[in-house]
């Protein structure tokens, strides 16, 4: 299988190359910076492309995929990109809608491929989830994981450690898009995520 991953460069999107791979699938990156494609490649995606070079990079997904399209997608994005995904996603495949970075309206489109092509979508979010389904992901997610982490075989991306004095600049570093992987806050010795 075949797993387009937006993002790819972000927190989220490390992670999500590091389990793809660990899952025997294959990661194609979609990230905004050279820094960021040899970043993913590294990681172990197949091929990283960059959208700002190359906006509408549906053949260079279908070339990778042999004519097929990818298997899945996980997309952050949203509208904007929503044409592109119905054109690079396989017949049967499953697109994986978790953010809206891209607008939530999308124009033009035609469902009627979401039909020809079987296309199963699924929306995610875990705002509206409840403590205990929230309590019980955590619970699977860190039997599957934590392990890994144990064995190297995940690694934490981190970027970059701002004490919580600096939380303007860590931010202004994250909307810069200039993060590969994980932005943390220091907070009187101890760290979190942002």
């Amino acid at each position: 299988n075949t797993v387009l991953v937006y993002g790819a460069a972000s927190g989220v999107g490390t992670a999500a190359i590091q389990i793809i791979k660990s899952l025997g699938a294959t990661p194609i990156a979609v990230v905004g910076s050279e820094k960021k494609e040899l970043f993913c490649k590294e990681l172990g995606a197949l091929d990283a492309i960059n959208y700002k070079t190359t906006p509408e990079f549906a053949g260079q997904v279908k070339e990778l995929t042999y004519g097929k399209g990818v298997d899945v997608i996980l997309d952050c994005i949203g509208a904007s990109n929503f044409a592109m995904n119905q054109k690079m996603i396989s017949v049967g495949g499953k697109w994986v809608l978790y953010g809206l970075m891209g607008g939530s309206m999308a124009k033009d489109v035609n469902l009627g491929l979401v039909l020809v092509k079987n296309i199963n979508m699924m929306g995610s979010t875990l705002r509206s989830k409840s403590n205990t389904y929230k309590t019980k992901l955590v619970q699977s997610f860190s039997d599957f994981a934590l392990p890994k982490f144990e064995e190297e075989e995940f690694l934490p991306i981190i970027d970059n450690v701002f004490p919580i004095q600096k939380v303007g600049e860590a931010h202004k570093h994250v909307e810069a898009n200039k993060n590969v992987g994980k932005v943390l806050l220091e907070v009187s010795g101890e760290t979190s995520t942002f």
